[in-house]
């Protein structure tokens, strides 16, 4: 059985990266290390040994500004902490801009047809669900990165 270029590539990624088990590499240090170069194939080979770390009971916390920008295979699930409060705020913002979408859509109603009308009311009532979901959400996120400063605080003050 021969794997594709992206599954060979994720395998050599993954088993780099869990040979040096919570060691970080930059994306140029990672690919000098394993011999690649940076591309659409490496970048989804790098999503992929995501996976291979999930199922071998690590993780692999995508590259964030907060860790550096670094890869790293690890057992610590602090490590993932700063890259899941990262993607939740992408999260948001992703939200911010549906809504201006949906916005211009709802105040331009009467130009839809009847089946539009009931389509886009309903698209309406899922997203008003939603939106109370993400305003939830946004304030628990508030509070863990104000929580993360403070204990970053307290680790640089010991």
């Amino acid at each position: 059985m021969s794997r594709t270029r992206v599954t060979d590539r994720a395998h050599t990624i993954f088993s780099f990266l869990r040979e040096n088990l919570n060691k970080p590499y930059t994306i140029t240090e990672l690919l000098e290390a394993v011999g690649l170069q940076d591309g659409s194939t490496t970048r989804a080979a790098i999503r992929m040994a995501r996976h291979l770390a999930e199922d071998a009971g690590l993780c692999l916390p995508v590259a964030c500004p907060a860790n550096g920008h670094t890869y790293c295979v690890t057992d610590d699930p602090r490590a993932a902490l700063d890259p899941a409060i990262h993607l939740g705020s992408i999260a948001t913002g992703v939200g911010v801009a549906k809504d201006v979408h949906e916005s211009f859509m709802q105040s331009r109603m009467g130009q839809l047809t009847p089946a539009e009308r009931k389509l886009a009311h309903a698209l309406a009532e899922a997203d008003a669900a939603a939106k109370a979901q993400r305003r939830t959400h946004q304030a628990v996120l508030q509070s863990v990165v104000a929580m993360r400063r403070e204990s970053r605080k307290e680790v640089a003050g010991q």
